[in-house]
């Protein structure tokens, strides 16, 4: 829950989110293209750490509250990890436990955690498969990639927003336990509403795919 560890995350998040915009968009340079074989891994391992993140933590928390552990927590390196790019912060000590404002927290990202999975088989799908897997989904269904690419934009904005919240609770305009439900509601229309008006506006039958997409 380290605002440093959360900053570092917001902004790899974001960058995921971007080149998968960018990737399964019509404008795809060839450059990115040729390194697939790269860059959905790393995109998929940022994706799936929005929920692994928070998970870890709850764990180790919850842990250290049983009597279990030591004080060489994988939760810690990470913060230490993050606060080398926050140097006005590495001298302070990193926290064993979750105050309770901090769990609350962590529960409210394990729920945001789901959404932000939601690109991992897409970013797996491109690492195994490649350019001839979206070559065959769009032939498919010609309008997949105006779906995928909307989707993963509007990711973006969510991630903004979080971070945005984030600093109005940091900034004292509203406490934690009403700024976290906000954050998470926002988060939820961002995520669901655009793809749901995504959905309307490109219409049904084979033109979209829900799920087969990933395996066709």
């Amino acid at each position: 829950m380290d605002d440093a560890a959360l900053t570092v995350y917001a902004g790899l998040y974001s960058a995921a989110a971007t080149w998968l915009a960018l990737r399964t968009s019509t404008f795809c340079p060839p450059g990115v293209v040729a390194l697939d074989r790269v860059l959905p891994w790393i995109a998929a391992s940022i994706f799936a750490y929005s929920i692994l993140g928070p998970a870890v933590t709850l764990a180790e928390h919850y842990k250290q509250d049983g009597g279990g552990g030591g004080g060489n927590l994988l939760s810690q390196k990470l913060v230490r990890a993050s606060r080398v790019l926050s140097p006005s912060r590495t001298s302070q000590s990193v926290p064993t436990s979750l105050s309770e404002t901090e769990l609350f927290r962590t529960n409210g990202l394990i729920f945001i955690g789901v959404l932000g999975c939601v690109f991992v088989p897409a970013c797996l799908a491109f690492a195994v498969e490649g350019q001839g897997w979206w070559e065959r989904v769009c032939a498919l269904h010609p309008k997949q990639n105006l779906l995928e690419s909307t989707d993963a934009l509007f990711a973006l904005f969510a991630t903004e927003a979080s971070m945005v919240s984030t600093r109005c609770a940091i900034s004292g305009v509203a406490p934690y336990r009403k700024i976290v439900p906000v954050f998470a509601a926002v988060c939820l229309v961002l995520a669901l509403v655009p793809c749901g008006c995504s959905l309307w506006w490109l219409g049904g039958g084979d033109d979209i795919s829900f799920f087969s997409f990933y395996t066709e």
